[in-house]
């Protein structure tokens, strides 16, 4: 009988160690269930943002594409707009670069050139985009006539913007100059 004593002692301490051994087991099955949830939710983010980022230059092209054809880049800086939003994108405007007129009378007056739903605008490519993008053209400040709505050295600013899911907003800004061959890009940078 006192042979049993101890190994109801041992049994118990096995008891314990696999209770503790399991509960480090769990403790690890969570963290990197954790892990995993967020890696995934950080992918998705990254993917949607660069979807956006492709959305917008892709608006930009658009608008280029449309230019080339142009002959006179005044008329469209003068003109109103050519293209209408959507009720959900009729209050969407350029984003400002603050503080507001940094160039003073030079600063860029947007005229809006594209505004839609991106696989609408590219149907004929087969692009499927939860994307909408809005895109505007603007004097370029560089030119320093002080007049936004004349373009006197061919060279103007496109700035596309594309809205997307899970408040995806993301935006592009292409300086474009007349060439002897359509246009070509003179600088390109993302705003947002």
């Amino acid at each position: 009988m006192l042979d049993e004593i101890p190994r109801r002692q041992e049994q118990g301490v096995v008891l314990i160690a696999v209770l503790m051994a399991s509960m480090l087991l769990m403790a690890l099955a969570t963290g990197l269930v954790a892990v995993t949830t967020i890696e995934t939710l950080v992918s998705a983010n990254y993917r949607s943002a660069t979807e956006g980022l492709f959305a917008a230059e892709a608006g930009a092209e658009i608008v280029m594409a449309d230019l080339v054809s142009a002959a006179d880049w005044s008329s469209l800086l003068a003109g109103g707009s050519t293209a209408s939003c959507p009720a959900a994108l009729s209050a969407t405007q350029p984003a400002r670069i603050e503080p507001a007129a940094v160039w003073g009378p030079d600063d860029p007056e947007w005229r809006l050139r594209l505004c839609g739903r991106l696989d609408d605008l590219m149907a004929a490519e087969g692009v499927e985009s939860e994307f909408a993008v809005a895109a505007w053209i603007g004097d370029d400040p560089a030119d320093r006539d002080g007049q936004p709505s004349i373009d006197s050295n061919d060279v103007l600013v496109v700035r596309s913007e594309a809205f997307g899911p899970l408040g995806v907003h993301r935006g592009v800004e292409t300086v474009v100059a007349r060439a002897p061959a359509g246009i070509r890009v003179v600088s390109w940078r993302a705003v947002l």
